[in-house]
């Protein structure tokens, strides 16, 4: 009796992607056989199916449909730096079970991997080397080549597989490139999630408000990983606003929607008909003002198109991302975040080759009740 595990997903493998575990039994021939496949998620039985061979002796399961929806959800910290908490622990044990009636028999275990809340596209997914990543590149396509701008004042994230003890450094630059200052801090997360935002760099990293107002950039590095690169947007002739949401990796992308915001609203009603006269006391009256159709109550819906300023269309073509996102927040220049949700639900991957100038324009609706009152 015998039970061999062949092949299990990388570790740092994404959620919603294929959790594949490959295996095999030597008893595929004994009567009523299959295997029990029971999933584990950080050391908890989640989970228990009836798998049937496949190709001869051999077999897999997909805890993908299990795992995904264990995962933790991704938040927005309030913290410099901190675990993410995006991640978690799964492994299988596999058993062989027959007979008459059929019953365990002898078992196999995988080994341990690490999952993080992400999905990848398939084509993304199927060439994604997690040793490509972890501890080097930050979990966003923005592409690297282009200036990331940010908004002064507004949550900026980064979010990284470190999974050891690492050095946090972030540097702040004038516009002349002479460095204002350096802060740095040590800890062990498994994703670490960095948030940028100017109270942060005062309150946590010793940036005065003075530093902030000089700064023209920052930069940020985990480790020996990758330096990634924030300037302030301070060109403030529209009315600017900060778009965040969540990217295929799990962590928050944002962008700065610099030219221009409309804002409209429409509103719907409920409402009955009221029949003419009425009873006033002992006097059967005719009020025009409480007749016809009555308005009881109303609620507003309020939307509203964010416009981009020019740009190429490398950085075009990676805002496209942000339609299939699950969640977004408008930051706007000064005011409270707010949830919205994003009612345009197609686009176009833009060529400079063919248009000179380029910007996207972002249909959405603010996900708060705004009722009227009822009567």
């Amino acid at each position: 009796m015998s039970v061999t595990i062949h092949t299990t997903p990388q570790n740092w493998s994404p959620s919603d992607n294929p959790l594949t575990f490959r295996f095999s039994s030597n008893q595929t021939a004994q009567a009523n056989f299959s295997n029990i496949v029971r999933t584990y998620y950080n050391s908890n039985l989640v989970s228990e199916d009836r798998v049937f061979p496949e190709d001869g002796i051999y077999a897999h399961w997909d805890a993908s449909p299990i795992i995904k929806n264990l995962v933790p959800t991704p938040t927005r910290k309030t913290a410099l730096w901190q675990n993410a908490a995006i991640s978690g622990e799964l492994y299988i044990q596999v058993f062989e079970n027959y007979g008459t009636p059929p019953v365990n028999q002898a078992a196999g275990t995988s080994s341990t991997i690490d999952v993080f809340k992400a999905c990848l596209s398939d084509i993304d997914w199927a060439s994604y080397n997690p040793a490509t990543y972890q501890n080097l590149l930050f979990l966003t396509n923005y592409p690297r080549g282009e200036r990331a701008y940010v908004q002064r004042g507004a949550d900026v994230y980064l979010n990284l597989i470190q999974d050891a003890n690492k050095q946090l450094s972030i540097s702040m630059y004038r516009a002349d490139n002479s460095l204002i200052g350096t802060y740095t801090d040590t800890q062990t997360y498994a994703i670490a999630q960095i948030n940028t935002n100017t109270s942060l760099l005062q309150a946590t990293a010793g940036f005065s408000a003075g530093d902030i107002s000089d700064a023209a950039y920052y930069t940020v590095t985990v480790g020996t990983s990758e330096t990634f690169t924030f300037y302030y947007y301070d060109d403030y002739c529209g009315i600017i606003q900060s778009l965040q949401w969540i990217n295929e990796w799990g962590a928050f992308d944002s962008f700065v929607f610099a030219h221009y915001l409309e804002t409209s609203g429409s509103v719907t009603d409920r409402k009955y008909n009221r029949k003419f006269g009425g009873w006033s006391g002992s006097a059967y009256v005719y009020n025009l003002e409480d007749a016809g159709e009555v308005r009881i109550g109303t609620q507003q819906k309020d939307s509203g198109i964010l416009y981009s300023q020019w740009i190429t269309d490398t950085v075009q073509n990676w805002l496209t991302e942000l339609y299939k996102s699950p969640r977004f927040v408008l930051i706007p220049l000064t005011g409270t975040d707010r949830p919205i949700r994003i009612t345009s639900n197609q686009f176009t991957f833009n060529n400079q080759r063919f248009d000179e100038l380029l910007s996207e324009s972002v249909a959405f609706e603010y996900v708060n009740n705004h009722n009227g009152l009822s009567l």
